[in-house]
Parts: structure tokens; sequence; C-alpha cells
């Protein structure tokens, strides 16, 4: 009797055996198509995300472009105007009727700028001779910025220079501005004529961000310029209190551009990052 119940017992310790055998092996390949399908949700997911940074960069880095090409028109008015490059060409300095005539004339030019650009609040010429056409006053910050300014822009390949955001106070208004330094030059011919300065709210920049509905809640942009951070919307919860010296730190010591997952001290950001070819900025999304 003790034998048949042992033999019993065995037989059915084997097809318990079998099917938790069974059930073990249907389990975990259950386990792996579920973990199949995360995966690829997650990997779905932050493909969607690269896409809609790497969209959005561009949309900014091309609206910047457009937005810079369009103040720097008024470096070009000697171009545009024989009257005005004749001017500006002269290697002399003119007594005082001449004088009052010629600024009359490129008075009147700035003047025009201004009132069909509102984004453009002061505007200073100098040509040849080293005389001044301007609608600012210009203090002893304004002169030694512009000299610095105007060497960064001979060094450059493109004879411009773009400064970082700064504050100043234009026409009794305090507010953030950039400005731009152009050398001017006739066509087909590298004789130093003169240079502009363009000084621009630097609002104009920060509405091509914020007034952009596209992906607004889902993407915080930055602009970083080579003195660091200089705007950073952020529309999303960032853990990390210094992320933007963090950021700031990686592309201006030569961190790689481009669509990327970035780890920053153990947090990880899928960021788009682009050198706008305008302004030098390295822009981030």
């Amino acid at each position: 009797m003790i034998k048949k119940f042992k033999k019993f017992y065995s037989k059915i310790m084997v097809k318990n055996k079998f099917f938790i055998t069974l059930l073990i092996v249907t389990l975990s390949i259950e386990l792996a198509v579920v973990c199949l399908i995360n995966y690829k949700m997650f990997k779905n997911t932050e493909d969607r995300y690269i896409n809609i940074v790497n969209q959005r960069n561009e949309q900014l880095d091309n609206n910047l472009n457009a937005l810079i090409e369009d103040i720097d028109r008024v470096s070009f008015l000697h171009i545009m105007d024989k009257e005005i490059d004749d001017i500006l060409n002269k290697n002399y300095k003119q007594n005082s009727y001449e004088y009052i005539l010629d600024k009359r004339t490129i008075d009147n030019a700035i003047f025009h700028s201004l009132r069909l650009n509102p984004n453009i609040w002061g505007i200073t010429i100098v040509g040849k001779n080293g005389t001044r056409y301007s609608n600012t006053s210009a203090d002893e910050n304004y002169t030694n910025d512009t000299k610095k300014w105007l060497e960064k822009a001979l060094s450059s390949p493109n004879k411009r220079f773009v400064t970082p955001s700064y504050i100043a106070n234009f026409s009794g208004s305090k507010s953030e501005f950039i400005s731009i330094v152009h050398v001017m030059k006739d066509i087909g011919k590298d004789d130093f004529l003169g240079y502009v300065r363009l000084d621009m709210s630097f609002k104009a920049i920060k509405n091509l961000i914020t007034e952009n509905p596209y992906t607004k809640k889902e993407i915080g942009s930055v602009i970083i310029g080579s003195q660091g951070i200089m705007f950073h919307e952020q529309t999303v919860n960032i853990p990390d209190g210094n992320f933007q010296d963090k950021l700031s730190d990686y592309y201006n010591n030569g961190g790689e551009l481009g669509k990327k997952i970035l780890n920053l001290d153990g947090n990880k950001y899928i960021v788009c990052a682009a050198k706008n070819k305008s302004t030098g900025w390295i822009l981030v999304n």
C-alpha cells in the first residue's frame, strides 16, 4: 500500500513540476513581451521628444537669423544711397557748413530706419574720417564698449560682432539690449569705410521664444552667450537648481552640439543644441 502511495505521489510531483515549469516559462515569455512593449513605448516617446526639440531649435535658429539680418540692413545704407556713401568716404574733416549738411542727410536716414524697425533703439554711424552720426548720446561707457566691440568685429570673418545682452538706458528707458557692430566696406573693395553700431531691444529676441505656442508646455529654451546664460525659458520642472550654470559650462567648454541625451550629474535631459550663425550664440532646447 505504501509503495503504491509513493508511486502515486511521485506521479503527482512530476506533473506539478511540469506545470510549474510550464507556468514559469509562460510568465517569463509574457514578462519579456511586456518589457519589450514598454521599451518600445519609451523609445517612441524619447524619439518623439528628440524630434520636437530638434524642430523647435531649427525654428528658433531660423527666426533669430531672420531678425538679426533684418536689423543689420542698416549697415548697408551706404550701398543703397550714393549720397551717404560719398559722405562716409570723406577722408577729411568737414567744415561746419558741410558737416551740418552731411549730418542732416545721415540723420534723415537714421530717422527712417528707426521708424521702419521699432526693435532698433540706437543707431551710430562713423565714417572714414571718424565723424560720428547718431541718435544717441555717447558717454564714456558707450564709447569704450563700442571700441571693444569694433575690435571683435574687425577680427571676425564677416566683420560683424553681436554682443551678449546687457542692461542700458536709451532714451530714458532702462532695459535689456544687445548691439550689432558691423564694419562697412564698399562693394568689391577691402578699404575700411567706417562702421555701424545698432542697439536693439533684447525683448524682441525673447519674444521669438515666449510668443511661440509650439510645444510651449513641453520644452524650455536656453540661449547661451560667451559669458554664460543670456535667457532661459523654463516651462518644465527641472530638479537641479544649478542646471543653467552646468549647461552653460558644458557648451562653452566645447560640449558636443546636436541632438542627444545629456547626462549632468546623474540627471538626464533630452536636448538639441546648435550654434546660431548670425550671433555665435548657442541655442538649446
